[in-house]
């Protein structure tokens, strides 16, 4: 089933730790599992997700489990210029999943 699963970054493992301060590390997560047709609500899929269930063509793609909600991700690092720098991140972190 369509739901959010757990994944940290590490971001010296990405090469980044000598120019960000904090975090270190961070839960993005992602989405990950089946969506079955018909979709059930439980699912909270978009209406555009339910009328794609209905349209069994070959050009039309299935639904697929997607992000529903994020939340931004503020990051302190030096910029390259060596200044400490705050900034926010839009869409960084995954909150949900649906089927979509």
């Amino acid at each position: 089933m369509c739901q959010k699963r757990g994944s940290m970054v590490d971001l010296k493992q990405l090469g980044w730790g000598h120019w960000v301060i904090a975090p270190a590390e961070f839960e993005t997560g992602f989405c990950s599992g089946m969506c079955p047709t018909p979709l059930p609500k439980d699912t909270h899929p978009s209406n555009h997700a339910l009328l794609q269930t209905l349209l069994k063509s070959a050009s039309v793609p299935s639904v697929c489990c997607s992000p529903s909600q994020t939340r931004s991700l503020t990051i302190f690092y030096r910029d390259e210029l060596g200044r400490p720098t705050i900034r926010n991140f839009e869409n960084m972190i995954i909150e949900s999943c649906t089927c979509q």
